[in-house]
């Protein structure tokens, strides 16, 4: 049997491609990496999220932020106990013309949501946490009064969902931290 045959080539480069497959799980090995996911109460999104209390903020923005975190936090919806943590936010929208046609009509928006955030500790109110995050969301204006509010609906609804879920992964990495 010679070496130029095709079936001899495929098992050499097979035999290659396991050990490098093998020494990169072995250096994945040493690190530090949990998957924050983990089953049984190990990564954040299973463990210290659910117990997470949102508070509310009294703008319809607000409301729809803490209905989107509370459904991030905790998807089971059942409370696991008291809450040892309580999340704090306030939100500020604005809107930037983009597009600006040469007789001055705005044919787009830039809608910027901020949202900042206080973790704080049940037990002694302390901040453990606070950051706050940007979304750009933008959208078309037309001619119909209509479907340019629907869009700019469209705009915010996305904006929030994608706050929603930074402060979600920025708060289950801290927790990742915490047990680290």
């Amino acid at each position: 049997m010679s070496s130029s045959e095709p079936g001899d080539t495929r098992r050499r480069l097979l035999s290659r491609g396991g050990t490098a497959l093998g020494l990169a799980a072995l250096g994945l090995a040493g690190c530090n990496l949990r998957p924050m996911y983990a089953p049984g109460g190990e990564g954040a999104f299973s463990g210290t999220l659910p117990t997470v209390d949102v508070k509310i903020e009294q703008t319809r923005m607000g409301q729809a932020l803490r209905n989107q975190l509370l459904t991030m936090l905790n998807p089971n919806g059942q409370a696991q106990g008291p809450p040892e943590y309580a999340l704090y936010f306030e939100t500020q929208r604005y809107e930037n013309p983009l597009a600006i046609q040469l007789n001055a009509t705005i044919t787009r928006y830039d809608l910027i949501l901020l949202a900042s955030f206080q973790l704080r500790r049940m037990s002694d109110q302390a901040i453990v946490y606070q950051s706050a995050v940007r979304e750009v969301a933008s959208y078309n204006v037309v001619r119909a009064p209509y479907a340019t509010a629907v869009a700019a609906e469209d705009a915010e609804r996305r904006a929030i969902k994608e706050i929603a879920l930074d402060i979600r992964n920025r708060l289950a990495l801290y927790f990742s931290g915490l047990r680290s």
